[in-house]
């Protein structure tokens, strides 16, 4: 089977792990499970010290080539590689059963992309739509076909259920982390901090005045932030503690924050537990920024910049970068 890495969805699949009858649905691809990590690192070994090869964000699909308990084999840009299990959320294939066509639009009269065999082909659901629609994978095209072709229309009513329910799981998470991690446009001039927005409005960064309540530390958070920036580019790996060689999103806030004599925990879900709460759009330069479906479900951490951005460790792709600050569950400011 082609692998699926090429095809960019206007979605963002996450969520949890649904349980069915293992003879009903066939895991065929992967998609990172953006809930619990915002990258994974690829391997060339089944072991998590085995040299990297890579990074796979949210938005890559891949083919399952095999897998056992804790690994799972794809390929990646060529070569035969390693994930492990834990980081994804499976996709399962569905059997056409009737002759029909994939469809270009979500209207049944729209073009038609491919022809498609009863009992012979298989397609992967993305989406559950209106009109009886289902938007689908289909060997390297994606496009929609009427429910009624396909073999969740068959089952039992409490298994139809499940299957649905886990579908629109999915899809209530979609663009749960639509921004999250996407680069966005930055200049500097002079120290000042500009970001460009569409409406070509210019915000100059100006340091400000920071009192230590909680720590008696050097600087301030302007301090922390740019100091978080000598490390732009740096690689991001899971669970790495090393800002120059590799680090995760909590790693690096821990890192950076240990520079100015703040002990923070190790993990961003511990992270986000500390300090004080902010609104969005109040935050300052040092703040604490933190992603995830809920308080008790952090997957991400970064520090603000104060107009609007964040710095972090966002992913094996992209490594340390800046980026918009998105949507996030809840700002946290340590130091005031």
């Amino acid at each position: 089977m082609k692998d699926f890495r090429k095809i960019v969805l206007s979605l963002a699949l996450a969520g949890c792990i649904f349980s069915f009858p293992s003879n009903k649905a066939r895991a065929e691809k992967i998609i990172i499970n953006h809930d619990i990590s915002p990258g994974v690192n690829v391997r060339s070994e089944k072991s998590d010290d085995a040299p990297i090869l890579g990074g796979i964000d949210y938005q890559d699909i891949y083919d399952v080539k095999s897998e056992d308990d804790y690994w799972i084999k794809i390929n990646f840009e060529g070569k035969d590689s390693y994930v492990g299990k834990k980081w994804f959320f499976k996709l399962y294939d569905y059997k056409i059963i009737n002759d029909c066509k994939l469809k270009k639009d979500l209207s049944k009269k729209s073009e038609n992309l491919k022809s498609l065999k009863k009992d012979k082909d298989k397609v992967t659901i993305l989406e559950i739509c209106p009109n009886d629609m289902a938007k689908v994978i289909y060997k390297d095209s994606i496009g929609y076909v009427d429910i009624k072709n396909l073999d969740i229309s068959q089952k039992k009513t409490e298994d139809k259920k499940r299957h649905i329910a886990r579908i629109n799981y999915i899809n209530k998470n979609l663009n749960k982390y639509e921004d999250f991690g996407q680069i966005e446009q930055y200049n500097y001039d002079k120290g000042n901090f500009i970001k460009e927005r569409k409406e070509e409005e210019e915000i100059q960064y100006t340091e400000q005045e920071i009192t230590y309540d909680y720590y008696e530390v050097s600087g301030d958070g302007a301090d922390i932030y740019w100091y978080a920036c000598n490390f732009l580019g740096n690689p991001y790996v899971f669970g790495g503690n090393d800002l120059l060689r590799g680090i995760d999103c909590s790693g690096f806030t821990q890192q950076v924050y240990k520079e100015f004599g703040i002990s923070l925990p190790r993990i961003a879900q511990d992270q986000y537990y500390v300090g004080e709460d902010i609104n969005l759009g109040e935050e300052n330069a040092g703040d604490l920024v933190f992603y995830g479906t809920s308080p008790s479900n952090i997957s991400h951490v970064a520090i603000a910049d104060g107009n609007g951005g964040i710095v972090h460790a966002s992913s094996p792709k992209t490594g340390i970068i800046r980026s918009y600050i998105g949507n996030p569950i809840g700002i946290k400011r340590i130091i005031e």
